[in-house]
């Protein structure tokens, strides 16, 4: 075989080469974007905080200027986080104020902390200050850190444990 004969031999064997794994490569990308999807999906799908997770040792004040910690409530209480920013969360809050009219004592099983500027949450904050202890909050303030919330809306059901903490017995608060 002459010189460029075999260049073009040991050419041909490199494109086929490189040829295999470039398809290898592209298989390993499809594998993992569909794992990563998943995975984003679902994060999205469940919510941040988890069955059994216990409240940190919180300490804020309502709307109403009433000062209030986790050792208010003594059985099964909801707490929702909303934020004015959030469609969802101006979609669902009718349906949030009709569930906390539902309640027989909402002041004692029900807490929502409106997550954002006073002013922009006004709106939750006159919705929901007859029916609840409402607390208004930046992002990551008192209640946000105790629940460990990130996304809104969040609605949580938490009940005392043994020692006394509150924990989330429910993350899914159909209302």
């Amino acid at each position: 075989m002459s010189i460029p004969g075999a260049v073009a031999a040991l050419a041909a064997v490199l494109c086929v080469l490189n040829l295999v794994l470039t398809f290898g490569v592209i298989r390993r990308l499809r594998e993992h974007t569909t794992l990563l999807s998943a995975r984003g999906r679902a994060a999205l799908d469940n919510p941040l905080v988890e069955i059994g997770t216990p409240a940190e040792p919180f300490s804020t004040v309502t709307v109403d200027d009433v000062e209030i910690d986790g050792g208010a409530f003594t059985g099964k209480t909801t707490v929702a986080f909303f934020s004015p920013d959030c469609e969802p969360c101006r979609e669902k809050l009718p349906r949030f104020v009709d569930y906390a009219k539902s309640l027989p004592n909402p002041r004692e099983s029900l807490l929502v902390a409106v997550v954002g500027d006073r002013a922009d949450g006004r709106g939750f904050i006159d919705a929901l200050a007859p029916y609840a202890n409402v607390v208004s909050e930046q992002p990551f303030g008192p209640l946000g850190r105790a629940f460990g919330v990130r996304m809104y809306p969040t609605v949580l059901q938490v009940e005392p444990d043994e020692r006394n903490r509150l924990v989330v017995v429910d993350n899914d608060v159909v209302f």
